[in-house]
């Protein structure tokens, strides 16, 4: 439920939206397994509690109590799967990235060579979302498209990737098996998700060989003259080169700064402990309409969305993976914590509950993982 409720697939074809069915099979899951709340867990619960309800009492919403759902369904099942369950879960979602990305590609050069959208569905802010053969896809510029499998855009795509070969690093899976989901990755063009491999890159580092390092860069820098000498060139400069280049002082492809600045102007007391708008909380649609200028997708959009009573836990596992990344010097709890700065959804269905899993599945194999790797 992790992998598939966020579809925007379940806002136009579901009877319910993905939310409701994240909920009903979280709660499933919660009541006939053998779970348990141990008194730290009790403690956290009722601090983050404790700030949700007043912000549910400022607001006088009631639809603000899916939030705290969410967080807490995704961290109680997580905490409580066995090894043997995390890792018959990161098997599962490792074919499933890989059926995503196969289509993704077969999506990718089906629009390359002149075809069409099948059809086209609206994602929850209530952009086009259009299907090609095998992807949906948001970004469509001639016959070029950024995939993003059955998600709402490509980053969200990546995410699910990048989080999915954490989770196989922290277990120690097959690591040739995780560089073709990394190298797959790529078709989504996200910058994101190339600063992720960047840091996967310097861990597997620390344990490689001079021998092994030159035998990669080889491989890379062949695989980026097959791309110049074929029609992926101009795919390559177009939507990945290009976003490098600076122009006026800011890198092209950074639409996260503007962002940012935004979210900064919005900022004030009310706006940090209790968000902007209610609107921008529970009905995006009338947010839109309102004509704020964009917040989301950086550190500081969750309290311009909500405030630090609605979305606590967001910053709080932001500093905790931080701060394991830095004590235990490894570079794949950074790469992380830089996803999560570009993509808040600790908070949301369904990725919630993926990245609760690739953290606890981390910090149940720290020791080992750290024997292993450093």
């Amino acid at each position: 439920m992790s992998l598939i409720t966020p579809s925007p697939i379940f806002l136009n074809f579901g009877l319910f939206k993905g939310n409701i069915y994240f909920i009903i099979a979280g709660l499933y899951f919660i009541f006939t397994q053998n779970i348990k709340l141990f008194r730290k867990d009790l403690y956290t619960v009722s601090l983050i509690l404790f700030f949700h309800f007043i912000g549910i009492l400022y607001w006088r919403e009631l639809k603000l109590i899916y939030f705290p759902i969410y967080f807490w369904i995704s961290w109680l099942i997580a905490t409580n799967l066995s090894r043997e369950l995390l890792e018959t879960y990161i098997d599962f979602a490792t074919k499933f990235c890989m059926v995503l990305l196969i289509g993704a590609l077969i999506g990718f050069i089906y629009t390359f060579f002149g075809g069409q959208p099948l059809f086209s569905i609206k994602n929850e802010d209530t952009r086009l979302n259009e299907f090609f053969l095998t992807t949906f896809s948001n970004t469509h510029i001639l016959n070029i498209i950024r995939p993003a499998g059955i998600y709402d855009e490509p980053g969200a795509l990546s995410l699910v990737v990048c989080l999915v070969v954490a989770g196989r690093k922290f277990l120690n899976k097959n690591n040739k098996t995780s560089w073709i989901l990394l190298l797959f990755g790529f078709i989504t063009l996200s910058i994101a998700h190339f600063i992720f491999v960047i840091f996967f890159l310097i861990q597997d580092m620390k344990k490689y060989n001079i021998k092994s390092i030159f035998v990669f860069s080889s491989v890379s820098i062949i695989v980026f003259a097959l791309i110049y000498s074929t029609f992926l060139k101009e795919v390559f400069d177009t939507f990945f080169i290009s976003r490098f280049k600076f122009e006026n002082g800011q890198m092209a492809g950074d639409n996260r700064s503007a962002l940012i600045k935004n979210a900064y102007n919005y900022l004030s007391i009310k706006t940090f402990f209790f968000g902007l708008d209610i609107d921008c909380i529970v009905r995006p649609e009338i947010c839109l309409q309102k004509g704020y200028d964009q917040f989301g997708d950086n550190p500081l959009g969750p309290l311009i969305w909500g405030g630090i009573t609605l979305t606590l836990p967001y910053y709080l596992i932001s500093i905790i993976v931080f701060v394991n990344g830095i004590l235990k010097f490894n570079f794949i709890y950074i790469g992380i914590f830089l996803l999560l700065m570009q993509r808040i959804d600790v908070m949301s269905y369904g990725y919630a509950l993926l990245i609760a899993i690739i953290l606890s599945i981390a910090f149940k194999t720290s020791k080992n993982y750290a024997s292993t790797y450093n």
